[in-house]
């Protein structure tokens, strides 16, 4: 199996990762946060689709889903989920929005 490092689904999955790795190991959501707002900042940036980009989060995030109730008590897992999923979501949309911002701005000006 050939792995195209260029994947935009790939580059949501990663994100996805390396949110909840930040996540866990600061056992808080502001470290986590701050990096998936940057990577999808970069991303939006650098790529005019971003629909492979949110495949992979969210493929990512039903992985952890699963992962999660395999590794967690099932109420503690129903509870982390959402959590997890509506800050990733806002940390992708605001870096997605600041991005594009900043690329319309960078390009009207400069």
């Amino acid at each position: 199996m050939i792995l195209n490092y260029r994947s935009p689904a790939l580059h949501g999955f990663l994100t996805f990762a390396i949110f909840v790795g930040l996540t866990a190991c600061s056992s808080d959501t502001p470290l986590g946060f701050a990096a998936a707002c940057m990577l999808s900042a970069i991303f939006a940036w650098f790529r005019p689709c971003y629909v492979p980009f949110v495949f992979g989060a969210s493929f990512a995030l039903l992985l952890a889903g699963l992962l999660s109730f395999l590794l967690i008590d099932g109420a503690d897992a129903l509870m982390l989920l959402p959590y997890m999923s509506i800050s990733f979501a806002s940390a992708a949309l605001l870096g997605f929005v600041l991005g594009r911002f900043l690329k319309l701005i960078f390009i009207r000006f400069f």
